[in-house]
């Protein structure tokens, strides 16, 4: 009986150019065995690709928001009610603009005067959920951070402005001002004094 190695023997010519005492080349034959397993199993394509949203060793990982919601309310005696505007945006704690997080307006974007000073009235980041004036106040405001990585960790100031009137200054507006914190730790938090009612900051951590 012949026996068949699963194993293929490769046999590999590498031509040495030798110099001989006339000067000619020469071709000098050398061989190298190269034992390959063919039966060894390739990769499996069924394998799962890497999870981008496992922490890595620095605490880093899957994508950190932040979600305010709170209810508008009408201003007495405006020229627009129930329609309105509104800007929901964040700052550092020392008062410098980092991002806007919600805007809903169009023609009336102007009336939204502290989001306007404050912003540059510079357009709304990618992440940030816009839409039109809204046509009343029956529904609740949801804002969407996505936490940039490279922001420390630290207390924010969010900051939110309704209007639903020709305002030439904030004061004219509704105001809202807060704190939240973001230390890495999934929480749910209730601002004390936020200027608008039902106000929940939802924090996924990371």
């Amino acid at each position: 009986m012949i026996h068949i190695s699963t194993s293929v023997l490769f046999t590999l010519s590498v031509l040495v150019a030798c110099t001989g005492g006339s000067g000619d080349a020469g071709n000098d034959a050398s061989t190298f065995a190269v034992d390959a397993d063919l039966n060894a199993p390739d990769a499996d394509p069924n394998a799962p690709d890497a999870d981008l949203n496992t922490p890595d060793a620095n605490g880093g990982g899957g994508v950190e928001t932040m979600t305010i919601t709170f209810a508008s309310e009408p201003v007495g005696g405006s020229a627009y009610a129930p329609t309105n505007v509104v800007a929901t945006w964040i700052e550092t704690a020392n008062g410098a603009f980092v991002q806007t997080i919600n805007r809903q307006s169009a023609a009336r974007t102007q009336h939204l005067v502290a989001w306007t000073q404050n912003s540059g009235g510079q357009e709304v980041d990618q992440y940030a959920v816009t839409g039109p004036t809204r046509l009343n106040h029956n529904s609740p405001v949801i804002a969407t951070w996505t936490i940039p990585a490279a922001l420390p960790d630290g207390i924010y100031t969010v900051r939110i402005e309704t209007s639903d009137d020709n305002s030439t200054t904030a004061e004219q507006d509704t105001q809202g001002v807060f704190t939240f914190e973001r230390d890495g730790t999934a929480s749910t938090q209730i601002p004390a004094d936020p200027g608008y009612s039902g106000v929940t900051v939802d924090y996924s951590g990371r």
